[in-house]
């Protein structure tokens, strides 16, 4: 199956190159595209993205193990009400642990909780490229340097306790964790089929719920109450700056203003040698038909498809992700971001996921409700870039 996805990935783009230019050509004939032009780019590159995610996820679950643990048994069992209370113990003790905060609340086996990493990384891809720190306190302190070392050669400064070779010191930053909860009502009835994979199912859905919740904070921050953002960096309680912005420049005179091969190349140009070989461009799904069509200086594409079982596409030969929480194409948004965010960005989360059983409140419903506590903020701004589609505040 894998093969046959990528031959019809490769056949898709040679569709359309095909189109584009068709698209050029009728731009130098008739100044414009025609509409029939447009839809069949748009089409052509909406199912190219779709098997780009089908074949992704074949990577993905390939990899899975679908034997159950002794904890993820006891686990399921607790949910389904096999075991009610800590008086009333699994058939294998030890696989259970109730939480030392709430007596009624159980913690998430540690291998469930990777899977819900793993469906939180499809529900925001942000999630799987910063760094994911597992820590047991309320935060976490990171080293924030507010100025460079100065060198100088001996001779300039014989004595050095006059004149330092430090021009500032070490500051520190502070992530906070702070709480999340998601609710899900289940019917009773269900919990009685064992057809059905109870856990995954659950842990699955909130998953999804955190992903959804975290994925935006990434990018905008919500500095009261969660995690801090990318695009908020040298805000309140960030001492780090700001990230660079890399602007597209106003529209041409009678056209769109969008995305340009110079703004790519620049950022890759502004991003330090050292953080290039883990850099990744992450941008919206609808921005990615636009990016297909442009092209460098020679004529070359500067997107180009992944053709073999996890090497993914690729701009300017760094592999992108797409997220729905990243801005569209449109005059002042952020619409690309590219760095390596694992050195870029911290997101900080405690240790164990709580998950508590109410069968009374909401009858004939089972009401689950999961809590976790999750923080993050930018560390290192120099490893990130922003594109963002207009002119500069300063030109």
């Amino acid at each position: 199956m894998e093969n046959e996805l990528l031959v019809e990935l490769k056949s898709a783009w040679e569709d359309f190159k095909d189109a584009d230019a068709k698209r050029v050509e009728e731009v130098k004939r008739l100044g414009h595209e025609t509409a029939e032009t447009k839809d069949q780019i748009e089409r052509i590159s909406k199912a190219m993205t779709d098997l780009e995610v089908r074949i992704a996820a074949i990577d993905t679950t390939s990899k899975r193990d679908d034997g159950k643990s002794p904890e993820v048994k006891a686990f399921e069992g607790w949910l389904r009400a096999e075991h009610k209370a800590p008086g009333d113990p699994p058939a294998e003790p030890a696989a259970l642990v109730f939480s030392e905060e709430d007596a009624q609340a159980v913690l998430a086996p540690p291998e469930l909780v990777t899977e819900m990493l793993e469906i939180a990384y499809v529900a925001e891809p942000l999630l799987d490229l910063v760094t994911t720190r597992r820590i047991t306190r309320a935060s976490v302190m990171y080293p924030v340097k507010e100025a460079r070392a100065a060198a100088m050669r001996d001779g300039a400064a014989p004595d050095f306790t006059v004149r330092s070779t430090v021009s500032g010191p070490f500051g520190r930053g502070e992530i906070k964790v702070f709480g999340a909860h998601a609710v899900a009502d289940i019917e009773a009835v269900s919990l009685e089929d064992p057809s059905v994979d109870l856990a995954a199912d659950l842990m699955g859905d909130f998953a999804w719920s955190f992903g959804q919740l975290e994925g935006p904070e990434i990018l905008t921050g919500d500095v009261l109450i969660g995690a801090g953002g990318m695009l908020r960096a040298g805000g309140p309680g960030n001492p780090a700056p700001p990230l660079e912005h890399i602007y597209t420049g106003a529209a041409p005179q009678g056209g769109e203003v969008g995305l340009t091969y110079l703004a790519f190349a620049e950022a890759v140009d502004a991003l330090k040698v050292p953080y290039r070989p883990g850099a990744v461009w992450v941008l919206n799904r609808k921005s990615i038909s636009k990016v297909r069509t442009i092209t460098d200086p020679h004529g070359e594409y500067v997107w180009q498809p992944g053709l073999d079982l996890g090497n993914p596409g690729a701009i300017l030969g760094f592999p992108y992700r797409l997220s729905e929480n990243v801005a569209e194409v449109a005059d002042g948004n952020h619409a690309v971001l590219f760095g390596d965010f694992k050195r870029g960005y911290w997101l900080v989360q405690r240790i164990d996921m709580q998950v508590q059983r109410d069968p009374y409140t909401q009858w004939p419903n089972v009401r689950f409700k999961a809590r976790k506590r999750s923080g993050g903020d930018v560390v290192m701004p120099e490893a990130i870039k922003v594109i963002t589609i207009g002119e500069s505040p300063s030109s």
